[in-house]
């Protein structure tokens, strides 16, 4: 019986230590103006990843945040991702938006420094991701191309990405970029319930 009341306790406070921690981490925060703007610029000039790595260096404090904090190190994610995308006029005056792939690659080197590796935060970042890309007005082929090269690199998962690949609306028909970021959504929303609310009990 002791035994048992002392694994619960164990279990509980593990649980809420968990919690708590998570919580943490998933506070929502955005990145001092002046590190964006440092890593941005340094982007433009399309510096080699070295350099953006001793810039960095230079902000310790916020370097440290992008490794602990999900939605600074998203934010951070997405500008390196926002330097791969490429922007034309067409004759008819339409924007065609593309990815870099080459860019990509030579980015996600340095983003595999970055990513948190925790699977709702990998999950979240796609999502993100996805949504970045499509507020960009970037086609559904080339925003495959990008989860692709992300997935190569090792910055998403494959069974992360298989989220992506392998949403499709239930009926058959077609799916749209909406579509099937709302069925990823629905996957993000789903592991997170199943982490905050585990009953204690299923384990004893």
């Amino acid at each position: 019986m002791k035994t048992k009341l002392k694994n619960q306790l164990f279990y509980i406070i593990n649980y809420i230590y968990r919690i708590k921690y998570w919580m943490i981490n998933r506070k929502n925060m955005n990145l001092p103006q002046q590190f964006c703007r440092a890593i941005k610029e340094s982007l433009a000039d399309n510096v080699v990843n070295q350099m953006i790595e001793r810039i960095m260096n230079h902000f310790p404090l916020e370097s440290n945040i992008c490794l602990s904090n999900s939605s600074c190190n998203i934010e951070l994610m997405l500008m390196f991702i926002e330097n791969s995308i490429q922007s034309f006029r067409k004759a008819d005056n339409s924007k065609l938006v593309l990815i870099n792939e080459e860019m990509l690659h030579n980015r996600s080197k340095l983003m595999q420094k970055f990513i948190i590796q925790d699977d709702i935060h990998l999950l979240d970042f796609l999502v993100n991701v996805i949504e970045f890309l499509h507020k960009q007005q970037l086609s559904l082929p080339e925003i495959d191309k990008a989860v692709n090269v992300l997935n190569f690199e090792e910055v998403i998962p494959l069974y992360i990405r298989n989220h992506w690949t392998f949403a499709r609306k239930p009926n058959g028909e077609p799916s749209s970029v909406e579509d099937r970021l709302q069925v990823v959504r629905q996957c993000l929303h789903f592991k997170c319930w199943i982490y905050y609310y585990t009953d204690p009990n299923e384990y004893f």
